[in-house]
């Protein structure tokens, strides 16, 4: 639930402040908003969704309150930006990724990697 009341932005004192990173806070309100899942805010200041940064590659965002992203694709998995989950694409057959993989890439020449 978020409450709203006359103030420039949350939550600096009685007059209000800028905006905290990790959210985002529409005019007047009371306590930040998290981020669109897939999505994080970096700095201070941010005023509406759109001020949410896609998620980086290699990483996913859970639409919290963080500052940046929740963490690591896992081993095995790989995301491409805008993730909200760690295992965002499946690796396949013959391709390998390690945790925080960006791309699956191809196992090296005389060996191979099973599906999980």
């Amino acid at each position: 639930m978020h409450f709203y009341f006359e103030l420039k932005a949350p939550p600096e004192g009685s007059t209000g402040g800028l905006c905290p990173a990790g959210g985002y806070c529409p005019k007047g309100c009371k306590t930040p908003f998290p981020c669109p899942v897939g999505t994080y805010s970096a700095s201070k200041g941010a005023k509406a969704p759109e001020d949410c940064i896609t998620c980086d590659p290699g990483h996913y965002c859970a639409g919290d309150t963080n500052p940046t992203p929740t963490g690591k694709c896992s081993p095995g998995h790989y995301c491409t930006g805008g993730s909200s989950t760690p295992i965002q694409h499946v690796t396949k057959r013959g391709y390998y990724s390690k945790e925080g993989s960006s791309a699956a890439q191809a196992c090296p020449v005389g060996t191979f990697q099973e599906v999980r």
